[in-house]
C-alpha cells in the first residue's frame, strides 16, 4: 500500500479526540533509577505517621484532582462520547483509492483541511476526499448536538489540572522514603508501563529529580 502522506499527531491522555495535552514530559530515563528502586525500605510508608510535608499536602491535593477527573469521565464524558459514537462514528484521516494496477494508495483527510482535494485532477480522489469530507461533516454536527465539544474542554481541564500538580511532586524534592518510593512507581511502576510492558521514557528533569532523592536518602 502506497502512502500519500504520513500520519501526524499524538494521542491525547485524555480522549482518542484530543490530540495534545503533555507531549513534551517524556524524553529518556537512566536504567540508575532502577538501582534507587531497589534500595528504597520496604517499609516507607510508616513514615505516612509523622506530619505532613509541603510534599504531601501537594499529593493530596493531586489525588483529588485525580478524583475528580475519573468521577467525571465514568459519569459525564464517557456517556456523551457513547452517545456521539452511536449517532456518527469518528471517521477515519485518511481514504484509499485504488490505482489500474490494483495498487491502493492511501490519501490522508484532516478535519480542519476537508476541501483539500477539491480540485484534485484525478476524479476517484476528488471523490474519495468528498465522501470522507461529507462523514466528518456528519460528525462534526453530531458533536455539536450532543455538546461533546464542551464536555470534551470540560474534561482537558480537569487533566491538565491533575498533570501540572502530579509533574509538581515530581519535581519537588522528596522529603522522605515514602516521597521517593511514590516518584519511583510514578517512573518505573505498573502505571508507567505500556502495552508492550516497557515503562515509558520520561524527560532528565523528572530523573534527575529522583536521583537527588536517592543520593540524598539513601546515602548511608
Amino acid at each position: 500500500m502506497a502512502d500519500a502522506a504520513p500520519i501526524t499527531g499524538a494521542p491525547s491522555r485524555a480522549s482518542g479526540f484530543s490530540e495534545e495535552l503533555s507531549a513534551t514530559r517524556r524524553t529518556v530515563i537512566g536504567a540508575m533509577i532502577a538501582g534507587a528502586a531497589l534500595a528504597v525500605p520496604a517499609r516507607a510508608h510508616a513514615h505516612s505517621a509523622q506530619p505532613l510535608t509541603e510534599w504531601d499536602r501537594v499529593r493530596l491535593r493531586m489525588e483529588a484532582a485525580r478524583a475528580r477527573s475519573e468521577t467525571f469521565k465514568a459519569e459525564v464524558f464517557d456517556p456523551i462520547e457513547e452517545q456521539l459514537n452511536r449517532q456518527a462514528p469518528r471517521p477515519p484521516m485518511y481514504f484509499e483509492v485504488q490505482a489500474t494496477s490494483g495498487e491502493v494508495a492511501r490519501y490522508h483527510l484532516y478535519p480542519w483541511a476537508l476541501d483539500a482535494y477539491q480540485h484534485h485532477v484525478a476524479s476517484p480522489i476528488r471523490e474519495g476526499a468528498a465522501a470522507l469530507a461529507e462523514r466528518w461533516r456528519a460528525w462534526q454536527s453530531a458533536k455539536e448536538g450532543t455538546g461533546f465539544h464542551v464536555v470534551q474542554k470540560q474534561f482537558g481541564e480537569l487533566e491538565d489540572a491533575w498533570a501540572e500538580l502530579e509533574d509538581q511532586l515530581m519535581s519537588m524534592p522528596a522529603p522522605h522514603h515514602a516521597a521517593l518510593l511514590w516518584k519511583i512507581g510514578h517512573l518505573l511502576g505498573p502505571s508507567a508501563r505500556q502495552e508492550s510492558g516497557c515503562t515509558t521514557s520520561w524527560c532528565s528533569e523528572f530523573a534527575d529529580a529522583v536521583m537527588a532523592d536517592a543520593e540524598r536518602l539513601l546515602a548511608n
